[in-house]
């Protein structure tokens, strides 16, 4: 049997394993106080669980492109300029 076979087989089982073992042995006493929702030591003002609407997420997922994008416009000039330097010198030592 080659590695990946071994891994293949090999993984599952010990996922299994791990994971039943912390279903036996965990300690689980949940209490009004640990279920409750924490607020900066205020008593909660309504539902913790409360949806989002769609929106929200689409401004979110927006902002995460363009600020990821505007970060490699940042390092784009930083990167031409180190394969500007490093083509030079392997030019001027040829």
């Amino acid at each position: 049997m080659n590695t990946l076979t071994i891994f293949l087989l090999f993984i599952p089982v010990l996922v299994a394993i791990l994971i039943a073992l912390n279903f036996f042995l965990s300690v689980y006493k949940p209490d009004a106080e640990k279920v409750s929702p924490y607020e900066c030591g205020f008593s909660p003002l309504g539902d913790a669980r409360q949806s989002f609407s769609v929106q929200f997420y689409l401004v979110a997922l927006l902002f995460l492109i363009f600020d990821l994008e505007v970060l490699f416009y940042f390092l784009s000039p930083l990167f031409s300029m180190m394969v500007l330097y490093l083509l030079s010198g392997s030019v001027l030592s040829f």
